[in-house]
């Protein structure tokens, strides 16, 4: 289960990001909360710290530019050749043209705002005189991250929510959350990466669950359906037996008797819609009634020596042993369940059953120790586990 329902960004991943364009891994977490039911938040003072820095840059750029710009026409002035900059935006439009992508960013992303804390001036300047973190504990340094800690704690004191604030910054590592909260609140800081770990196994543990939810209805519409089942696997005994494998030891098959559900398996539950046909496997266990394959049939007007090797080969001596069989089913996905298999395929697996044996082996220890459902659970997780498996 996901640890925290709010995720605030301080400035630091979203520079390293390419603010305001957005790394690929900060729009994977930005997913992720979408899809689990986070928030997210961008504190206003984040805001205008990263346009202040954009801002900074842009004028750092353009300067350099022109400088070198400069340095260009004072080498072509010798040859007599000049080099035109051109239009660089004004400062004016550069601004405005960034606003204008950070709202777009805020907008597709559902980034909400958190406001200035409203701590006063006094209450800083004591902060920053005890070199309590995020100030620097050498220096008078550290408002700006002060500001972007104290709103967050303020909008979490205010409404509270188990939260993470996304920040690789050293100053908030050392920061001591519970002594700047006037009352108790749930904050954890965190890096990116660690955020998108725990967003991904958050997500990993509802779709597992979805999925097994999606097997189990899937299961309880095989098991409605077993007659069906063992009509499908017994109309084609020839059939059955090609599926053996041509190297069995099955020579005819004399009969089919189902007796297990091992498994069901079904495919990635968000991609089906209602009414859609969807196949599902089902891993069976099953009593086969055979002739060997080394039978060796004789014409009537021929008789095998008595006692001759001939004759034991010619003698239709039946065997019985389980194998597991797979058989597929097109079922109809519905809103609350699976609709009734129509079964399609069928196809044996490389190894025998041993449901039978499992459960005498059991039973004759002491019949009245498991229950039957308890005897079959631990039948399939020792199969699960491949304790049964023929070498």
């Amino acid at each position: 289960m996901l640890s925290f329902k709010r995720i605030y960004f301080d400035s630091e991943p979203l520079v390293a990001s390419g603010w305001p364009s957005l790394s690929a891994k900060v729009q994977v977490v930005l997913n992720l909360a979408q899809s689990l039911g986070v928030s997210t938040y961008m504190p206003h003072a984040v805001r205008e710290e990263l346009e202040a820095g954009w801002c900074a840059n842009l004028q750092r750029n353009v300067k350099a530019l022109r400088k070198a710009a400069d340095v260009l026409n004072r080498g072509l002035r010798a040859v007599g050749s000049h080099f035109e900059l051109g239009t660089v935006p004004t400062t004016d439009e550069s601004v405005e043209a960034y606003r204008g992508r950070v709202d777009a960013t805020i907008e597709k992303w559902k980034l909400q705002t958190v406001d200035f804390a409203s701590m006063t001036a006094t209450d800083f300047f004591r902060l920053a005189l005890a070199r309590k973190a995020p100030f620097h504990e050498d220096t008078d340094e550290g408002f700006k991250d002060s500001m972007i800690l104290i709103s967050v704690i303020e909008h979490l004191e205010h409404d509270p929510a188990p939260s993470v604030l996304v920040t690789k910054d050293r100053r908030f590592a050392k920061a001591e959350v519970p002594t700047l909260a006037k009352k108790a609140i749930s904050l954890r800081l965190l890096p990116l990466e660690a955020v998108e770990n725990e967003l991904v196994a958050a997500l990993e543990t509802i779709l597992q669950r979805a999925w097994e939810e999606d097997r189990q209805k899937a299961w309880a519409a095989i098991t409605s359906a077993w007659p069906a089942l063992s009509e499908f696997v017994c109309a084609d005994l020839e059939r059955l037996r090609e599926a053996l494998g041509l190297f069995s030891v099955v020579g005819k098959i004399l009969s089919v008797t189902p007796t297990f559900l091992v498994e069901v398996t079904t495919p990635f539950p968000p991609t089906r819609a209602i009414g859609e046909s969807v196949m599902v496997a089902a891993e069976i266990e099953a009593d086969i009634e055979y002739i060997p394959s080394w039978y060796v049939e004789q014409p009537e007007a021929q008789a095998a020596p008595k006692g001759s090797l001939y004759e034991l080969l010619s003698a239709p001596t039946p065997q019985r042993e389980g194998w597991v069989l797979t058989v597929e089913a097109s079922v109809p996905f519905l809103k609350d369940g699976y609709g009734q298999p129509t079964f399609v395929s069928l196809r044996a697996e490389s190894r025998k059953a041993m449901w039978s044996s499992f459960r005498k082996l059991l039973l004759s220890a002491d019949e009245d120790a498991l229950q039957e459902d308890h005897l079959a659970k631990a039948y399939r997780e020792s199969v699960a586990r491949g304790r049964f498996e023929a070498e």
